[in-house]
């Protein structure tokens, strides 16, 4: 339990660190990319390297999927996204929404039940981001950010937002352990990537302090990027999917209330209101049916990795 809630802690300040990194320090959406990139990419190939490249059932339009979604795409877009939207408003239109849109694509593709509860907690994950609407409307009548600049910021998160489901989703069909998927999207993410990166990217690594360098690969590569994963892996060991990923409905709170020392975003009612009826969906979306519980020989992520 308690290294399921340091891993939704860490997930949940990576919003903040990352838009300080982006409007302060000089971080490009490439680098964050780079950086959540190379650390699960080079720790993770002694250990599974060996089982290649294949995403089990799903076979090869699986790997791809896992590469082109929660592997470089998401830090690269979300990087563009937070710069126009405050880091309360990224965590509640990314982690606060996927689960929900995780619901959609199971009753589609998987045949999972639609029971009241998670009608439920789709209801507000849907409410969350209608709350959230308001402050955009808010802000341009008041002589803020015009609209447009925010409503790019959250059409980038909702496509994260996707990016995670659709990854979510490949993993359960595919039968993965969330290492093994991690270390295929980012190892086939690397091939297209990395050119990319040296050829055309932006990097503001040569103009940043090198002290600032080694933060942000610390805390977005090392510990978001890998040891939160590594934690969240045992984490669903012990307690099962569902119950650990029910520890998520922490993350738009902890980014909301973590911005506040790190950015100096003060969350107005509609962000409080809005993070609060996201994390009620994502724990309505994730919880298990009642019922004993039988433990299952091999865990996997059911509905969300937090």
């Amino acid at each position: 339990m308690l290294l399921a809630l340091v891993t939704c802690v860490i997930w949940g300040a990576w919003f903040p660190v990352v838009r300080l990194g982006v409007l302060a320090d000089g971080l490009t959406p490439w680098d964050m990319a780079f950086l959540r990139m190379i650390f699960p990419l080079v720790l993770l190939t002694p250990l599974v390297w060996r089982h290649g490249l294949k995403a089990g059932r799903a076979g090869w339009p699986g790997s791809f999927a896992l590469a082109f979604t929660l592997g470089p795409p998401f830090a690269w877009v979300m990087g563009h996204g937070i710069a126009h939207a405050p880091a309360a408003h990224a965590a509640i239109g990314t982690p606060g929404v996927f689960p929900a849109i995780v619901f959609l694509l199971g009753l589609v593709f998987l045949g999972d039940a639609g029971t009241p509860r998670r009608w439920a907690g789709l209801a507000l994950a849907v409410a969350s981001v209608g709350l959230i609407g308001t402050t955009l409307i808010g802000s341009a009548s008041g002589g803020g950010a015009p609209i447009g600049q925010h409503l790019t910021g959250y059409l980038l998160f909702h496509l994260c937002a996707w990016f995670w489901a659709i990854y979510i989703v490949v993993v359960r069909i595919a039968g993965l352990d969330v290492l093994r998927a991690l270390w295929i999207g980012n190892f086939i993410g690397a091939l297209y990537f990395l050119p990319l990166y040296l050829t055309v990217g932006e990097s503001g690594f040569p103009a940043m302090p090198w002290r600032d360098i080694a933060w942000h690969a610390l805390y977005q590569g090392f510990l978001n990027g890998f040891v939160a994963m590594l934690m969240f892996n045992f984490a669903i060991k012990r307690l099962g999917a569902s119950e650990a990923a029910a520890f998520g409905a922490l993350i738009p709170a902890i980014a909301a209330f973590t911005a506040i020392p790190i950015l100096g975003e003060i969350p107005g009612w509609a962000e409080v209101v809005g993070a609060l009826f996201a994390g009620a969906g994502v724990l309505l979306l994730n919880l298990p049916a009642r019922g004993p519980k039988i433990p299952a020989p091999s865990p996997r992520l059911e509905s969300s990795d937090c």
